[in-house]
């Protein structure tokens, strides 16, 4: 037999359940300001300041097409992810795809700073 319990919100502040949903809403605020970032970076990194004949600051020139395919590749990550899910299972592939994504930012932070 098959049965099931009914659950209410308050069972994830229970002693059995408290860390893991501590744990959760930590990872999934942090990687909401990462996801977050990552678009700032991504318009930052692609801006170049426009100066005047005086040598001003005269505006921003954004290279819309390297903008257009960074953006392009949250679709080869979804791609990725579900291509893989399936053979390598949930954890691992969103453990790999966490740690590609961060070592993109450091990369990508890298470039903005000393490229």
């Amino acid at each position: 037999s098959n049965e099931t319990e009914d659950g209410s919100l308050l069972d994830l502040f229970s002693k059995k359940w408290l860390r893991t949903t501590l744990l959760l809403w930590v990872a999934w605020f942090g990687l909401a300001f990462l996801y977050y970032g990552a678009i700032l970076a991504v318009s930052i990194v692609f801006t170049d300041v426009e100066q005047d004949g005086d040598g001003e600051e005269s505006g921003y020139a954004f290279d819309y097409q390297a903008i257009f395919i960074s953006a392009s590749s949250e679709f080869v990550g979804l791609f990725l992810v579900l291509s893989t899910i399936d053979r390598w299972g949930r954890i691992p592939t969103q453990t790999f795809t966490y740690v590609l994504g961060g070592v993109s930012c450091l990369l990508m932070g890298y470039a903005s700073h000393y490229g």
